[in-house]
């Protein structure tokens, strides 16, 4: 293993990274270490690689600090220091590996596309902010982030929060600012002391609260890991950011321990959207004894991509990924099997094996199956299935961040036990569509136990604590998921209904302790087996 200040030869530490990492791939070497520092990273110098991401923006070229590509038993040790970004870019690239071990350092990003307000004073739906953290100005009526002339990011959606960061009981998670519209159209200016008054807010508010500002932009991952496998992260915070924490894409096998995603000092919230999030992948995922706080999304969101079928050859599918941040993403290889399945019910009509893959573009795939197509119909939707991943979040503690806690759409074994949620929507939903965002995930054995649910959904979410959504469309004695087992946890002071499950073939609620609880603790709909206590 080398150490980083044998090549700390210029001031530009990405430059150096870069150099660093281009000897390990030439000598064999196992790893970097970094001595004590914070360390300062700038794009200008940095590494760049074309990648599409899933469920981010703009797919192409990413400037990156660590760029691992086709490496094996290789670990980099940041030696628990702090990587600050000064400007937008992928912190950690690992592609092609195999054994990437990633440890003990700290990410955070001066500029996350957004800005925070503490509200000085206020009048129903007008306020009077002064900024906390982030750059931001006023131009023609309307909010951007960044510095005048230089950028031009409208800030399109904001979250209002208490003193201490935290989405207030009974407010909407977040609120689009109105732009087009005269009659409701949210109006920014400076006052004479350089503050903004602020009319016509989506919301009432009141002094001491504080706006979190967003542009919607999801322009670079963290930790993007792709087509790799057996990747190592532990001993990570992630502070701040402009897209997900850890998002890996045809991976197999990952294993994320003692993972902090938390703001940092001064600043309202964390990362800008989910904490981990994992898309087509194999093996077991494994998420342990971290903490997820303040985030713009779920603590964890994992699912496969649905394809439109768009058209067809007498034994090809012509399919295309509908979703604009799916573009690009390859899923289809020789030998895989697909699902045809109905668009509305989402449940498989027939199955067959993939012969041969042709890409035609960033939307377009072309797709030679063992088997006639005259029975698939155009508008159906196609699902790989041969790729299914287990699933273990354990001993973690997921906290007010906005929306949900996780979304669960795997069809292997998932276990979530021994967690603390503390959520502002719903703590566990189950989704998948295929008309939107068209994420797949059938589950087939999922067992929910001794976690801690704690006033969970004490935002104005219509979520269950516990949520299955509905499908479209139903087939008599047909289920989308197999079985869910809520088990052995204790819910309490939570807002609202506790479990709300449908089109599912077995759910168990047995053995769990609820206190201080005031609604309706189950609903069911369209399940087969019901099991309680």
């Amino acid at each position: 293993m080398i150490n980083y200040k044998d090549f700390a030869h210029t001031d530009d530490v990405a430059y150096n990274v870069y150099k660093a990492l281009l000897y390990c791939k030439e000598h064999k070497e196992d790893g970097i270490v970094f001595p004590k520092d914070t360390y300062h990273i700038y794009p200008e110098k940095a590494s760049e690689a074309v990648y599409c991401i899933s469920n981010h923006s703009d797919p192409g070229f990413k400037r990156c600090l660590f760029l691992i590509e086709e490496l094996k038993d290789f670990t980099i040790d940041g030696g628990g220091n702090e990587f600050v970004f000064e400007d937008v870019m992928t912190p950690v690239i690992v592609s092609n590996s195999k054994n990437i071990t990633l440890k003990n350092f700290t990410i955070t990003f001066k500029r996350n596309l957004g800005a925070s307000f503490e509200i000085i004073k206020s009048e129903g739906t007008t306020a009077h902010i002064k900024p906390i953290c982030g750059k931001a100005f006023v131009h023609s009526g309307e909010l951007y982030e960044g510095v005048y002339e230089e950028d031009f990011n409208r800030l399109k959606f904001l979250s209002v929060r208490d003193e201490n960061g935290r989405i207030p009981r009974g407010v909407a998670g977040d609120y689009y600012i109105a732009f087009n519209d005269d009659a409701k159209r949210t109006h920014f200016s400076y006052n004479p002391d350089g503050t903004i008054k602020v009319s016509n807010l989506p919301t009432n508010v009141t002094a001491g609260q504080k706006l979190l500002c967003g542009c919607g932009k999801r322009n670079a991952s963290l930790i993007f890991l792709n087509q790799s496998t057996n990747t190592n992260i532990c001993n990570v915070t992630l502070h701040s950011g402009v897209g997900m924490g850890v998002i890996a894409q045809n991976c197999d096998t990952v294993s994320i321990d003692k993972l902090s995603v938390c703001p940092k000092a001064g600043f309202v919230g964390s990362i800008n959207c989910d904490g981990t999030h994992f898309v087509h992948c194999k093996g077991k995922i494994s998420i342990t004894n971290s903490h997820f706080e303040a985030q713009g999304d779920d603590a964890l969101n994992i699912h496969s991509i649905y394809f439109k079928i768009i058209d067809k050859t007498p034994d090809c599918l012509i399919l295309k990924q509908v979703n604009r941040e799916q573009k690009g993403i390859d899923i289809l290889h020789c030998g895989d099997e697909i699902e045809i399945c109905n668009p509305k019910s989402l449940l498989p009509k027939s199955k067959y094996k993939v012969l041969d893959v042709a890409r035609i573009n960033l939307e377009i795939t072309e797709v030679k199956i063992d088997g006639d197509t005259k029975d698939i119909e155009i508008g159906d939707i196609a699902d790989e299935v041969s790729w299914v991943s287990d699933v273990l979040f354990e001993n973690c503690n997921v906290v007010h961040n906005r929306a949900r806690g996780m979304l669960l759409a795997s069809g292997g074994k998932t276990v979530i036990k021994n967690n603390l949620f503390k959520t502002t929507g719903a703590a566990i939903k189950f989704e998948s569509d295929g008309s939107f965002w068209y994420e797949s995930g059938r589950t087939k054995d999922v067992n929910i136990t001794e976690n801690v649910f704690e006033n969970c959904k004490y935002s104005a979410s219509k979520d269950a604590i516990i949520t299955v959504s509905p499908r479209e469309k139903t087939e008599e004695g047909r289920y989308y998921h197999k079985k869910i087992a809520v088990t052995n946890n204790e819910f309490k002071g939570c807002n609202g209904l506790l479990a709300s499950i449908n089109n599912t073939e077995t759910f168990i609620f047995k053995d769990n302790k609820i206190t201080n609880h005031k609604y309706d603790v189950l609903i069911t709909d369209y399940c087969e087996n019901v099991e309680t206590d």
